[in-house]
């Protein structure tokens, strides 16, 4: 009962919250927004204190000045990141892309989007807007992206509602359908996962590097592209003004086993090769990554 109550509380504050946003210029919204993510580097404060140290551990940060300044615009960043899903999402159409996007993208991988019959796995990070970058392939070729679903069920059937998008399947993280991602891959869709957080499943995790430091990664993206050779594509949506995005995507990726080099190897390297086109993204924008979360712990 006590549960059912909370998730109706949910449920009416979300409503009350979409109004809002709905009603006021586009502008303010994104005014309130930032000012609601430094409002919530200061409240949360445990939040803050991992940012904080995430950014030095890894280096992005040199001094603590200047690892607060990128964990405030992170904060912000995300703040933003939510008006936007609701502001700029419904504007992105296949007719105005070019008004939004500016593509960083290798013609190979533009091509393959745009008439290859084959799928591909799609993979990004918590960085950037990723929802604008699903949507903006998706016009291309069919996106089946793995979500994790709120844990309010009325809240999440209230953002399904919000962010239904043509051309494009959600599939649930933990689906008891374990053979989704496959026919979606073999029906030549582009699969798109968030390949920096390793809460997918333990056995599926290995022990590596990410920004020069040891944690664990799933190794999902390697194992569906070794089961069906769909080709691997890392890719990011960065904001460069209000409003303005740059997507930045490697070359498509495609591996096969060296001599004498095991499966388990294999995987390896492609987890870390997938790791390493991350690292030069979040380098490059590390005020639009999620540095408030724990990544950085051990197997």
């Amino acid at each position: 009962m006590r549960r059912r109550i909370r998730n109706t509380v949910e449920f009416i504050l979300a409503c009350i919250g979409l109004g809002v946003i709905w009603c006021i210029p586009t502008g303010v919204a994104f005014a309130m927004a930032r000012g609601l993510g430094a409002l919530f580097y200061r409240l949360l404060r445990k939040r803050r204190k991992i940012a904080v140290d995430n950014l030095l551990q890894t280096g992005v940060a040199a001094t603590p000045k200047e690892a607060e300044r990128i964990a405030k615009a992170s904060f912000r960043h995300f703040a933003v990141l939510a008006v936007e899903s609701l502001k700029i999402m419904p504007k992105v159409v296949p007719e105005t892309c070019d008004t939004f996007f500016a593509y960083e993208v290798p013609q190979e991988t533009l091509d393959f989007v745009r008439n290859s019959p084959h799928g591909a796995l799609c993979i990004s990070a918590h960085h950037g807007n990723w929802e604008l970058l699903g949507r903006a392939f998706s016009f291309d070729k069919r996106m089946t992206a793995i979500a994790r679903a709120a844990n309010n069920p009325m809240v999440q059937r209230l953002i399904d509602r919000y962010k239904k998008t043509r051309n494009m399947d959600i599939l649930e993280k933990e689906s008891p359908d374990r053979f989704g991602i496959l026919r979606a891959l073999k029906s030549g869709s582009l699969v798109a996962i968030l390949a920096d957080q390793f809460n997918w499943s333990r056995t599926y995790a290995i022990q590596n590097d990410f920004m020069g430091l040891p944690t664990r990664t799933i190794t999902t993206p390697a194992r569906l592209h070794l089961a069906t050779r769909c080709p691997i594509f890392v890719g990011t949506c960065v904001r460069v003004a209000p409003g303005r995005f740059r997507i930045i995507a490697e070359a498509p990726m495609t591996y096969a086993a060296a001599p004498g080099e095991s499966k388990d190897d294999l995987v390896r390297r492609i987890t870390d090769d997938i790791n390493r086109c991350l690292e030069r993204f979040i380098r490059l924008y590390p005020e639009q990554y999620l540095w408030a979360h724990r990544r950085w712990r051990p197997l």
